[in-house]
Parts: C-alpha cells; sequence; structure tokens
C-alpha cells in the first residue's frame, strides 16, 4: 500500500478532484434535497465514494460502480450494492465522506449494513428505493445459490480502526451455520493508493526459464509456449503481487472449489500439476530471449518479458504462490503450461479481446466427466429398452419433454433426495458436489455404484417433480418467511416427502405408482408448515434462511424433527386414489420383464421356500456385526407375490427383495449405504443360485418370446431399489 504524504484536508482535496473527473457525469444528485451547493457536493461525494469503492473491490467498469449506487430515501443503510452471478459474491457497502478525513467506521454502521442484507435476504425488495430494483433479480439469484460470499465494505474518508466486539458478534450470527459474510474497512489510505494505481496503471516486467522444450511461433505476433517451473511463477506473485493481473479481468478468487483443487494437487501431487492445470497465458510488450548454451529449436531459454499481465490463469498463480509459501520444496517439483504472447505492435484493443476470450471459455465440470462412466451409459440403455424414455447425459444437450425422459442431473438429485441420509440432498443443491467420485463413501458412488434401475430412476423423479409442482402451486399463499423456507428448502421437502412415503415396491412394476404419487403430493402443505415452525423454534426468526438450509447439520435436524411430527396419526393427510396410465413401450423393443415378475409368472420356486442373504464386502465391513445379531436377518421365506414376495424372518412383514435390501440398511442406521440395492441378486437359493441368475436363465430360454434383449441393462433387471 502507497504511503499517504501530506495532511487529510489535501488528501481530500486532491480526491475530491479525482472523483468530479471520474464520476462528475456519472452519479445522479437529482434527488437531493439540500439547497446549499456545500450540502449537494458532500452528498455527490459520498455517492463517487461508495462508487470508487465498489470499482475497487469488484474490478468493474465506470459506468457500473456509479449504476451501483443506491444512496438516498430508503437505502436502509446500503450506499452501493454490486451482486457477481459469475462468483455468487454479494458486496454491499456503505460510505462516510469528510472534507477533513474525520469520518470513522463504527457500530452504527455495520449494524446498518447487517440490517440492509437481512432486508435483502428476507427478500423484501420493495422497502428499497428505485435505485436498487434494476439489481433485485441479480440478487435473488445469488442469494438463492449455495456457496453465497456476502461482503460487507465500510468505505470512509478518513483512519481505519479496529472492529468493536458488537460488530463480531453480529458478524458470528451471520456466519452461525458457516462462512456467509465478512465485513472489510476501505479508508483514505486505500483510496489515496487506488487513485495512484488508476492513474499510473503498475507495469511488471518478468523472466521465463523455458527448460523442457518450447515452441516459437512468430505471425502474425511472436508468441511462445512451454512450461515453468511451479517456483518460478511463485516468485513472480511474491515480487509483483496484484500489479501481475493489471490486464487481468478479475484478481485470484480465494478460496472456490477450483481453487481449493488447484491446492490440493500441489501439496499431494505435485509432479501431476502439470497435466491436471490448464496453465497461464501471459501478455507482454515484448520478448527478450536468451539462450542458456547453444541456439537450437527446444533449447532451454529464459525471456525478459516487458510490461507483462497474466490475463488467465490467476488462480493457479495465485494457488503456486500459496503452495510455495506453505511448502517451498514441494512446489519446486510441480511445472505449469505457459503460453506468452507480444503484442508491442498489435492494434489497440487486441489485448482487450485476447483477455476477454481466455476467461469465457467453458468451464469443464466433474459433471461432464460424468457422461464417460460405463454405469451411465447402461442406465441411458436400460431407459430405452425398459421404458422407452430418454436419459440425457451430456451438459446442453436438448432436454427431453417432462414424459419423455430425463437428465443425469435431475436423476442424481431425485436419488440423493430419495437417500435417508439429507447430507446428500444438501449436495444436490451445491451445483457440483453430487458429482465426486473420489472413494467408496463419495456421493456419486453411494448414487449410483450399485446402478439403479431405471424404473427406479424415473419414478424417483417422478416423485420430486410432483413436490416441485406442489410447490409451485403452494407458493402464491405463502408470505415472507414461510415463502423463503418453500423457495430455499425445497429440496429438503423432497427428500422429506421421500422417508415420509411409501416407496417400498418402487422397483416393482406392477406397484401403482400414481397412489405414491398422489400420497407425496398430499404431504407437501403439512411438511412446509412443519418446516416452517421448526425452524423459528429451533432457529429463531433472525436465523437466515439460505444459510440454514445450506448447513448439513441444521438441515439434518430439521429432517429428523419434522419426520417425528408427521408420525402423529392425527396430521396425517388423506390419500386420494388415482389410477395409473400404463407407460409406452419403447418402439421395435420387447421389454424384459422384472425378475421377481418372470419368477412368479412361471411359478419356478414354491411357496414357503427359504432364501439366505448374501452380503457384499462393503456391507460385511461396515454392518456385518449388525447381521450377525440375529441369525433371521440373514433368512426370508418366498411367496409367489409379484409385488412383496419376501416374508422377512426377523420381523415377519412382506417385502420386495430390494425394498427388504434398503430396509434392512436403514434398520442398521448405516449412513454410508449406496441409494439402490441389486435384491434379486442378493438373495440366495439353497442351491447358491441367485434369483437374478435363476430369472436370467428362463428369460434366455424363454423361445415363445422371441429371445432376449442384448444389451447390458437388460442383464440388471433384478429388481434393484431406492426404496
Amino acid at each position: 500500500m502507497a504511503r499517504v504524504t501530506g495532511s487529510g484536508t489535501l488528501q481530500a482535496r486532491q480526491l475530491s478532484a479525482v472523483l468530479d473527473r471520474w464520476f462528475g457525469d456519472l452519479i445522479d444528485t437529482h434527488d437531493v434535497e439540500a439547497v446549499d451547493p456545500a450540502g449537494r457536493r458532500h452528498v455527490f461525494h459520498a455517492r463517487a465514494l461508495a462508487a470508487l469503492a465498489a470499482r475497487m473491490v469488484t474490478g468493474c467498469t465506470w459506468q457500473e460502480a456509479a449504476a451501483s449506487v443506491l444512496d438516498g430515501r430508503d437505502d436502509l443503510g446500503v450506499d452501493a450494492v454490486m451482486a457477481s452471478q459469475a462468483t455468487g459474491e454479494l458486496w454491499l457497502i456503505q460510505a462516510k465522506w469528510s472534507d477533513s478525513t474525520a469520518a470513522r467506521p463504527d457500530r452504527a454502521a455495520a449494524s446498518q449494513l447487517v440490517h440492509g442484507f437481512r432486508t435483502l435476504e428476507g427478500r423484501d425488495f420493495e422497502r428499497f428505493n428505485q435505485r436498487l430494483q434494476p439489481h433485485a433479480a441479480a440478487i435473488d439469484e445469488i442469494l438463492a445459490a449455495p456457496g453465497t460470499v456476502v461482503h460487507l465494505v465500510l468505505a470512509v474518508m478518513g483512519k481505519a480502526e479496529p472492529g468493536s466486539v458488537a460488530i463480531d458478534l453480529e458478524l458470528a450470527e451471520l456466519n452461525r451455520f458457516g462462512p456467509l459474510a465478512d465485513l472489510r474497512v476501505l479508508s483514505a489510505a486505500d483510496f489515496h493508493s487506488a487513485v495512484q494505481t488508476e492513474l499510473e496503471p503498475p507495469s511488471a516486467d518478468l523472466t521465463a526459464t523455458f527448460s523442457r522444450g518450447w515452441f516459437h511461433e512468430a505471425l502474425p505476433y511472436p508468441a511462445y509456449t512451454g512450461v515453468v517451473s511451479a517456483d518460478e511463477i511463485a516468485g513472480w506473485y511474491l515480487e509483483q503481487g496484484s500489479a501481475l493481473f493489471a490486464r487481468n479481468m478479475r484478481n485470484p478468487l480465494g478460496d472456490t472449489a477450483v481453487n481449493l483443487g488447484l491446492d490440493s494437487t500441489l501439496r499431494e501431487q505435485p509432479e501431476n500439476f502439470w497435466y491436471f492445470n490448464n496453465g497461464i497465458t501471459v501478455l507482454c510488450d515484448s520478448a527478450q530471449i536468451e539462450f542458456f548454451g547453444h541456439r537450437r529449436p527446444g533449447a532451454p531459454v529464459r525471456l525478459r518479458l516487458a510490461n507483462a499481465s497474466v490475463v488467465n490463469g490467476a488462480q493457479t498463480t495465485a494457488a503456486v504462490y500459496r503452495g510455495y509459501r506453505d511448502n517451498p520444496e514441494t512446489v519446486r517439483d510441480a511445472a505449469v503450461m505457459v503460453r506468452i504472447i507480444c503484442l508491442g505492435d498489435a492494434p489497440d484493443g487486441l489485448d482487450r479481446d485476447l483477455t476477454r476470450a481466455a476467461n469465457t471459455q467453458n468451464e469443464a465440470l466433474r459433471r461432464d466427466f460424468i457422461a464417460l462412466d460405463p454405469v451411465q451409459a447402461q442406465i441411458r440403455v436400460d431407459f430405452m429398452v425398459s421404458l422407452g424414455k430418454e436419459y440425457v447425459l451430456k451438459r446442453g444437450a436438448l432436454l427431453p419433454g417432462p414424459e419423455e425422459g430425463c437428465s443425469v442431473e435431475e436423476a442424481a438429485t431425485a436419488l440423493a433426495c430419495s437417500h435417508p441420509d439429507p447430507s446428500l440432498t444438501i449436495m444436490a443443491g451445491r451445483g457440483d458436489a453430487l458429482w465426486d467420485d473420489e472413494g467408496s463413501h463419495a456421493p456419486y458412488a453411494r448414487l449410483f455404484g450399485t446402478q439403479p434401475p431405471a424404473l427406479q430412476i424415473w419414478r424417483s423423479v417422478q416423485l420430486l417433480r410432483v413436490v416441485q409442482e406442489s410447490l409451485g402451486a403452494l407458493r402464491p399463499r405463502l408470505t415472507g418467511r414461510a415463502a423463503r423456507i418453500a423457495d430455499a428448502g425445497r429440496l429438503l421437502i423432497a427428500h422429506i416427502v421421500f422417508q415420509r412415503t411409501d416407496i417400498g415396491a418402487i422397483d416393482v412394476p406392477d406397484e401403482d405408482w400414481s397412489r405414491v404419487l398422489s400420497q407425496a403430493r398430499a404431504l407437501v402443505p403439512d411438511i412446509v408448515d412443519g418446516l416452517v415452525a421448526r425452524a423459528a423454534s429451533e432457529f429463531g426468526d433472525r436465523s437466515l434462511v439460505a444459510s440454514l438450509f445450506h448447513d448439513t447439520t441444521a438441515s439434518a435436524y430439521l429432517a429428523t424433527a419434522v419426520l417425528a411430527d408427521l408420525a402423529d396419526p392425527d396430521r396425517r393427510p388423506s390419500v386420494p386414489s388415482e389410477q395409473r396410465e400404463e407407460p409406452s413401450t419403447a418402439r421395435g423393443v420387447r421389454r424384459r420383464p422384472n425378475s421377481v415378475q418372470l419368477l412368479v409368472r412361471q411359478q419356478r420356486i414354491p411357496d414357503g421356500t427359504l432364501l439366505l442373504y448374501s452380503p457384499t464386502p462393503q456391507e460385511e465391513h461396515d454392518i456385518g456385526d449388525w447381521l450377525n445379531a440375529d441369525p433371521n436377518r440373514f433368512t426370508a421365506v418366498w411367496r409367489n407375490d409379484a409385488r412383496r414376495p419376501l416374508r422377512w424372518r426377523a420381523d415377519g412383514r412382506m417385502y420386495s427383495p430390494s425394498g427388504l435390501v434398503m430396509h434392512m440398511w436403514r434398520e442398521s442406521e448405516w449412513t454410508g449405504s449406496p441409494v439402490a440395492a441389486q435384491g434379486a441378486a442378493r438373495w440366495l437359493l439353497a442351491s447358491g443360485e441367485s434369483l437374478a441368475e435363476l430369472a436370467e436363465e428362463i428369460w434366455q430360454g424363454d423361445s415363445d418370446g422371441g429371445g432376449p434383449v442384448s444389451s447390458p441393462a437388460a442383464e440388471r433387471q433384478d429388481g434393484a431399489s431406492g426404496a
């Protein structure tokens, strides 16, 4: 930070002149009621200071900074607001101007900002003046999204002073359910430094060493591509700081999910960093080449770059610096791909075009790689063969109509909501979180590790859609906090519906699923009422709704409490009975019957036959003690009933094969259980043959049926269930 010189009054006069130049034609003061020129000037300076603060913290344009100003009647303590949907960040700024640099941050100002934020979080946009309204949609979207970060900024023309205990308590309340808001003070010294930066853009001269081979393009502009050691990249940041990103669209973003992944790779696999990272793009005026030895293509060289700037890869650069700062020896094993473009003779504006192009390419998400998983390809075939419906894997592909199929995103969300563990439901609302597939307990492995059949997925999607439709119909009748809970808690509501609805036969084709959907639809109003009441009684009316439903512990507690409330028979809603239309068959494809249906139709297993359960190695490890505690848990008795053919000897009740497996998982309180079970493959006859294997023999030998469908999905129609 630059050292401030001169008196405070001189600083104020200098900044006043700069604000006049930058914002004189952009800041509106027509609403100012003060008659004397001094009063109007004071208001202008306060608003221009808020705009300058917006530019300093976000890097926006002068016009965007001016448009962010709300100051005036009904601003509720928020003098400027900036919203970034790209990064999920919201900046709320309050400015205090003083001609003598006597302004100070205080508790009252911080409390006003917090109050303004709470009003925005409550979506009470109409309480603000008209200047806020153009920002309302973006603010609403950001506050509804997971991972929202709110920056409270006090911009004071004076000294920055330590915050009070009261301010710390305000922030602690906002961050009760995880990091949400922070407070930053911008002082006269910060504004003085910002003015110097604006008037004299920083220039960075860098050295890049290519020691592993490199490429050179001479036309139309000199360009060099090669590998640079990570510790040299860290030295750039150490020496230049933010000047390194002078031409970039933004500075490093902090602890985003991508940046945390970069840090992890540097710590754990530095030798692989080059493979996992897209590299850095540097623009410069010129590059001077220095060979270490013989001048030949690919020989090690050092490039001295004049007026250089990292225009793509700010996150990589900052991550490398953090790694170097924490463990220099580890980072020395890492390398970064660097592309250097010399624009000294290029036409004006090309550097901006290159910067924009480098920062707006489509991001490759973890979800995109899921489309390559063979399991997903098998599910897609299963959808086509078993249901005659589409299952869309690739992001950006044309989605099918509501009755024609679903996407893998919708499928994953529905399966997550159906799982007894509410943490998966919370992850479903966090963008890319469900697609983490590292380890057997990773979200993706729990959802798709045991391949769910198309029927289970489709019925789960149908139930999720019914919940969303019911919430949509109920929403106009809700106001205030109840409306916000219905919006922010929509997935948790779906989770509670799944747990409360009888989905034990979700994998049974003959199950009247319209009855289940009607039951789910009727539950929604009571669940919303229960959730509103529980949120108020357990967490109070001042708790932030968005944070409440992004916090795994709070959400799990709410789900458990509401389910317990619904267990009261007096609260049970009436369930209308409806008839389900039979799904249409795929064109030209004969469906393979469900294993249980086939066995019952052929009467291949006599009533009273004893079946034994075969646990997986993971089950033996995680719930083996529970299974062994009662031998009856391993046995069931067969009855030729196409819906629920197994009577479990542990409780005497009837189940479908997969429904019984899932029931056993719930009874054992196995929180790491998959979302689906291939039940027919897990129950064995005395011969050691499973129900699925016996059904497959019948299907393969059924000459009257025209032969089986040859597909991976056909081999998995074994009654798997996510009940």
